[in-house]
């Protein structure tokens, strides 16, 4: 329960009691101190992602079958780094969980690229899609939609939420909770107002620059927005997804979920391992049967020889690929491709 001391943690799985290595496959879980990137939130207590996203694929020492091995032993080893001591508890193991995947398509911020560009890619593939809404941004300038582009979005079933912050970069820069949860259902009330959002948007509320919390422990937020009817939050943390059940577990696990990906890259050759890294985990979610959300922000045009641009951006190239996955694994996998704000309790 305390992973800020441990260096790593490794999970075997074997055909017995030994563990030799001809006899087991193992994951390595990296830990991160500040808990930003690669620890999510569960009950109160963390639990650890698989450092990167390229593949969910275990290491293999003894090139194992794995369609028709049998794994009888688990084991845990945690590595604390030194002069720590380690505390964990495991209060539960997955293992070829089946389930029908939920995937939702999210672009934060409402930019109108996402209107002129992504909609009708996603609509020609029966795709709906999300918008992240701060109702401070709408219209503000050209690279912003509109309210009536935004009533035309939803009527052609697609949806707003809840976005932020109303101003500064997250809701800590409020200087008090109140500040914050006002920032957060004022935001609700005038999607609300313009006819954007209705009850089951308002349950949901994406969260800016991921972040929830003071500090590790701090769940203040989480308990006031909880009791205020919002049920569902999205972070920034990147995993693989989530197993359905996971959201019925707290009502911390429902309001700090994390996405697939994509980031834009600083390189040419880093986006384009970030593309296939966010290309595996749809296939991932697809297969397994849990739950995914793609994060994305402001489309822009493909580019003949590449030119960093910023982080939030996707090319229109890289934007088709990602629909084009989508319906593979609806069809591969019959994974649904909804809305968001399904996922909310």
């Amino acid at each position: 329960r305390n992973p800020s001391t441990t260096a790593s943690i490794s999970l075997y799985l074997s055909k017995n009691s030994g563990f030799a290595a001809a006899d087991y496959i193992s994951r390595f879980f990296g830990v991160n101190n500040l808990g930003t990137s690669e620890t999510h939130r569960h009950g109160g207590r963390k639990w650890l992602l698989a450092t990167g996203t390229s593949s969910l694929s275990w290491t293999n020492t003894g090139a194992l079958d794995l369609d028709k091995t049998l794994f009888t032993h688990m084991r845990l080893r945690v590595a604390p780094y030194v002069g720590q001591v380690a505390d964990f508890t495991l209060f539960g193991a997955r293992v070829n969980v089946v389930g029908r995947s939920r995937i939702a398509v999210i672009s934060d911020d409402g930019y109108s690229s996402w209107l002129k560009y992504a909609v009708p890619v996603f609509q020609r593939r029966g795709i709906p899609t999300s918008l992240a809404i701060i109702p401070s941004m709408v219209g503000f300038n050209s690279n912003y939609a509109t309210w009536d582009q935004l009533s035309e979005f939803v009527a052609a079933g697609n949806e707003c939420l809840p976005h932020g912050p109303s101003a500064g970069n997250n809701l800590f820069d409020h200087p008090t909770l109140d500040a914050r949860v006002n920032d957060v259902i004022s935001t609700g009330k005038r999607l609300a107002a313009e006819g954007v959002a209705g009850p089951q948007q308002l349950k949901c509320y994406i969260f800016p620059e991921g972040k929830f919390g003071a500090n590790h422990d701090d769940m203040t937020l989480l308990d006031a927005l909880h009791a205020r009817g919002i049920t569902f939050g999205r972070t920034v943390t990147r995993s693989f997804g989530f197993p359905a059940d996971l959201l019925a577990t707290s009502k911390y696990s429902a309001l700090t979920t994390p996405i697939l990906g994509y980031i834009r890259q600083s390189s040419e050759v880093n986006d384009a391992t970030e593309l296939t890294n966010t290309l595996n985990s749809i296939e991932t979610c697809g297969r397994d049967g849990v739950d995914g959300i793609v994060m994305l922000h402001n489309v822009i045009a493909e580019q003949g020889t590449w030119t960093w641009t910023q982080s939030t951006d996707i090319t229109i190239d890289k934007l088709v690929q990602i629909a084009d996955k989508l319906v593979e694994v609806r069809k591969n996998y019959d994974a649904e491709l909804t809305l968001l704000s399904s996922f909310a309790p």
